[in-house]
């Protein structure tokens, strides 16, 4: 599965609130260039909970980052559960000790 490092299925975010999310992300990845981060905005069902959808997208998906060639081992993905107000905040197998 290849998603981008922003999706935002409910469109919540205007877009001044979007760019700035890619420039935040974009300052983090220069200041850590082995990782990324990925935040997924939707609405998820009840049986599955955030951080449930972070270590599989983490374990699974592809995301589209500028430098492609990053690993998952190194990305930290944010999960929103848009409708339930619930968020998770799950990081790879390299940085989960830090």
């Amino acid at each position: 599965m290849r998603l981008d490092r922003i999706t935002d299925v409910p469109h919540s975010l205007r877009l001044d609130e979007f760019r700035r999310l890619e420039i935040t992300l974009d300052e983090f990845e220069r200041s850590f260039p082995q990782s990324f981060v990925a935040v997924y905005i939707g609405q998820l069902p009840r049986n599955l909970r955030p951080a449930e959808l972070g270590f599989w997208l983490l374990n699974h998906g592809a995301f589209n980052t500028p430098q492609v060639t990053k690993r998952n081992d190194f990305g930290i993905a944010i999960v929103i559960d848009f409708s339930a107000g619930h968020c998770s905040l799950v990081v790879g197998y390299a940085i989960e000790r830090l």
